[in-house]
């Protein structure tokens, strides 16, 4: 069986701990309304709050990719899992806006991207054929714990206040360390396209190596250095060439580029929902407990739409790229909808149905990854990616507080959630039009060929 036995207590692992990160993230969302009574009112400094969480959370992935080259997947998790926790309980004990901006949204985002990132890509390495099924479930578990925390959260506050409902949930974020030690390295056996990315490398070099040391050989007894040796060099210049190659073939690649642009844009949209909708739901007459309770649902939708995204991206004839772009397009339909409507009923539906689609988007993340680079690259990839993510989660809140406190209302925060978000949907439509073209010069050259060859 693919992955083995032990490959299933990964994707639980990772369930788990994608379920514990995201949910915590998620039930900030609460915890913001009570943050503007806290606070008097200020939008956009308890925005920057979690926009700088939610950044750090996605965009140290480059950071933890260069960590992972050094250190194993459970170290990282295990650290990244104590810091988050840290993070978490500073702030009932330092209840200020600058320390809240260091210790949640600095250090509880490291860590939660620390716990997160190494998690996923080890359920994606685990697996070849069934890589869009296992990343999928794992990735679920951020849809579940997005539907489960929120609601705890809200009940918590009501029965201990917002300090110590956070007490309670930084022992919950404790349990990091149980899922993260948990996490053993690929076997060998698992390695194949590790090694075959290695073995290109070694044929490369190998014979020139050989040479190398016959050269060294030949000259042990004559004066001067040996890495001046013009075939060192070039050996030295070789393998410097394929690491360096190896970090800016991601940014060579059209399709991976318009992806990490895309990211930027539903990020953006959804980092100003998970802020912003608990405290327009209350604006707009809802109950606090029952804001947190269409959240939930959001997040029911969420953990559905992750397996079902797991489901449909390892079907070969679906289109992943295209189901991607559809979901981009149908969350951002979603949040217009969500101004429109007023009634408790279609908010729960409207609530599930985007979450449902930002589950199958998250589904299709890190597979789209290695659709786009191949498996050997798929540690680089997803760092530069989650890069891209933060960007978008940093910028997204603070610009919808901003709006926000333009208008004295969050409608106009929620058009633009949408806005952005159906035009990084669009975007993805490049990438198709692009091969066309690319196929049509293809063609152009060949005929071209094909002309002088008779000719001659």
């Amino acid at each position: 069986m693919e992955g083995g036995r032990w490959g299933l207590v990964i994707i639980f692992a990772a369930f788990m701990i994608q379920f514990i990160t995201f949910g915590t993230s998620f039930a900030m969302g609460v915890y913001a309304v009570e943050f503007l009574d806290y606070f008097k009112d200020d939008a956009f400094a308890v925005s920057f709050i979690l926009s700088i969480n939610l950044g750090v959370f996605l965009g140290s992935g480059p950071f933890v990719g260069y960590l992972m080259t050094k250190f194993s997947h459970r170290l990282i998790v295990l650290v990244g899992g104590v810091m988050s926790t840290v993070g978490l309980l500073m702030i009932p004990i330092l209840p200020y806006l600058p320390a809240l901006y260091i210790f949640y949204g600095l250090l509880n985002g490291l860590g939660c991207c620390m716990s997160y990132t190494p998690s996923h890509v080890l359920s994606g390495l685990y697996y070849d054929k069934y890589q869009s099924l296992s990343t999928g479930v794992a990735t679920s578990g951020s849809g579940l714990g997005s539907a489960v925390m929120p609601i705890l959260a809200g009940y918590l506050i009501e029965e201990f206040t917002w300090k110590g409902s956070l007490y309670i949930i930084s022992g919950i974020n404790l349990h990091v360390l149980v899922f993260g030690a948990l996490l053993r390295p690929v076997p060998k056996s698992a390695k194949t396209s590790l090694s075959d990315s290695n073995i290109g490398i070694k044929s490369d070099i190998n014979n020139e190596t050989k040479m190398a040391l016959l050269d060294i050989q030949e000259n042990k007894n004559s004066t001067g250095s040996v890495d001046k040796t013009p075939i060192i060099k070039k050996v030295a210049g070789s393998c410097l060439a394929k690491i360096y190659h190896n970090h800016l073939f991601v940014f060579q690649n059209f399709g991976f580029v318009v992806y990490c642009i895309n990211n930027i844009c539903w990020n953006c949209s959804c980092a100003i929902t998970v802020t912003f909708i608990p405290d327009y739901l209350v604006e707009q007459g809802i109950e606090r407990i029952d804001a947190a309770f269409i959240v939930t649902i959001t997040g029911l939708g969420t953990f559905i739409g992750g397996v079902a995204g797991a489901i449909l991206g390892n079907i070969p004839w679906i289109n992943r790229l295209g189901l991607f772009s559809f979901s981009n397009i149908v969350f951002g339909v979603c949040c217009f909808i969500f101004v429109w409507i007023s009634d408790y009923v279609d908010y729960l539906t409207v609530g599930f149905v985007s979450g449902f689609v930002f589950g199958i988007t998250l589904a299709l993340l890190l597979v789209l990854v290695t659709d786009f680079l191949g498996m050997e690259h798929l540690g680089h990839g997803l760092g530069y990616l989650l890069l891209a993510n933060g960007i978008g989660a940093f910028v997204g809140p603070p610009i919808a507080g901003k709006i926000e406190e333009m208008y004295g209302s969050y409608e106009p925060s929620l058009y633009t959630a949408g806005v952005i978000c159906v035009i990084g949907g669009c975007l993805l439509v490049l990438m198709p039009i692009q091969k066309a073209l690319m196929k049509d010069d293809s063609r152009q050259c060949k005929e071209t060929e094909i002309t002088l060859t008779t000719e001659v």
